[in-house]
């Protein structure tokens, strides 16, 4: 039997979601329906691919050795749809792109918006993340394009580096350090930090890996999943962040955090357009990749 594209769908979605009803609610089936199509492909392969368990489903040995080709599949299937359409429908069809939240004040809503106005027959799909998640989606095919910290050494992800970010580590103004000219990292030791939840295999933040970096991640740490509230604990003295320079400017600006200068420690990020390598790139999705670089280039903060 030859694998068909819904039972290789079917098979790519249980895999990522880890359950089957959560993959029969993205691919919009029934149970009944996504179950004969995974036991389809496991006839076809003669194995197993999936353990059941009452938690989920988790991919047996089989079923991990399977997935990449998988996916490469789908992949190569949904590079030859876009190809052909882009023949038949000049700038019109879809194209997406994952991004940072924290570049929305690089200029990149602005942008991208600009792009939707210039390009009116376009759908334009828009997915926000860490850089992991963004290389996942372009990687799987889900964003044609991405915009992440640090480049990705993924072979199948071509990486161009158009710019940099200056990670600035901030406290309030009423912070016992905040009128010192500079700061050692001694000085920080003791310091609770205010950051993104720390995770270990994700560390694309720049705090992250500076208090690794300099021993400091033993200090107190808060972990805290918005810029906006990260900006107000750390204006109130709850601790000390570490976020983009873009992302606290209006901050600087009105006042509310002062910046510590800390000359021992460096931390300017890349900034990485990303794509996954030989895929179709219309004219596009080149347009959008030179307006994204044009945001990331001119934006001065």
């Amino acid at each position: 039997m030859a694998l068909q594209h819904p039972e290789l769908s079917a098979f790519v979605a249980v895999a990522r979601l880890g359950s089957f009803t959560r993959a029969a609610a993205e691919l919009n089936l029934s149970q009944p329906a996504l179950s004969r199509r995974i036991r389809m492909i496991e006839r076809a392969l003669g194995g197993m691919l999936f353990d059941r368990l009452p938690e989920g489903a988790r991919l047996t040995e089989a079923g991990r050795a399977f997935m990449p080709f998988a996916e490469r599949a789908l992949i190569s299937l949904r590079d030859g749809d876009d190809a052909v359409r882009a023949v038949g429908n000049g700038d019109r069809g879809r194209i997406s792109l994952a991004f940072a939240s924290t570049f929305d004040s690089r200029g990149v809503t602005r942008a991208v918006d600009r792009f939707r106005r210039d390009n009116p027959g376009l759908e334009l799909i828009l997915y926000t993340g860490t850089s992991v998640e963004i290389s996942d989606l372009v990687r799987r095919g889900d964003a044609d394009l991405g915009l992440r910290y640090r480049a990705d050494s993924d072979a199948a992800l071509e990486s161009r580096i158009i710019g940099e970010e200056v990670i600035e580590i901030i406290c309030s103004p009423r912070h016992k350090l905040a009128k010192l000219k500079t700061v050692s990292p001694e000085q920080l030791a003791e310091e609770t930090w205010i950051g993104y939840p720390y995770q270990r295999s994700v560390p694309d933040a720049g705090i992250k890996r500076m208090l690794l970096q300099y021993g400091l991640l033993s200090a107190h740490y808060m972990a805290v999943d918005s810029n906006e509230l990260q900006i107000e604990l750390t204006a109130t003295n709850f601790g000390i962040g570490m976020l983009p320079r873009s992302t606290v400017a209006p901050a600087l600006r009105a006042g509310r955090v002062r910046t510590l200068k800390v000359p021992a420690v460096r931390n300017v990020v890349p900034i990485a357009l990303i794509r996954r390598k030989g895929a179709h790139q219309g004219p596009a999705s080149k347009r959008l990749a030179a307006a994204l670089i044009d945001a990331i280039t001119k934006t001065k903060v």
